[in-house]
């Protein structure tokens, strides 16, 4: 079975953001300085031609989190630890599992779900 690598953030408009994150227009993630896990599961991703989707938290009510996005690795960046994507396909989706803000990024093996209302 095929592994989905869910890259997790807080919303862009999140008063709590743990990482530097750069944000795009219709709130496409332009880049994210991550963890050494993180770095290496992106690489591993890309390397699989694994498909990832930006999982957003913290998002204001009555917004819930959800999938926002998925995307392609444009370039990893090891000296700096910052992961670039392009090709953005906004989904707006619900989540296949529930993150906390502890998780930067998580394999699993569920597409995002339906559409969010």
């Amino acid at each position: 079975m095929d592994m989905h690598l869910y890259i997790i953030v807080s919303n862009r408009n999140s008063e709590l953001q743990p990482y530097d994150i750069e944000w795009g227009v219709q709130g496409k993630l332009i880049n994210i300085h991550a963890t050494d896990a993180v770095m290496e599961a992106a690489e591993q991703a890309r390397t699989k031609g694994s498909r990832i989707f930006v999982y957003e938290i913290n998002c204001r009510k009555p917004l819930k989190s959800h999938i926002s996005q998925e995307v392609k690795i444009a370039e990893i960046k090891l000296a700096e630890k910052v992961v670039v994507f392009e090709n953005h396909n906004l989904i707006f989706r619900k989540a296949p599992f529930v993150a906390n803000q502890k998780l930067q990024s998580k394999w699993h093996a569920l597409e995002p779900t339906e559409r969010m209302p």
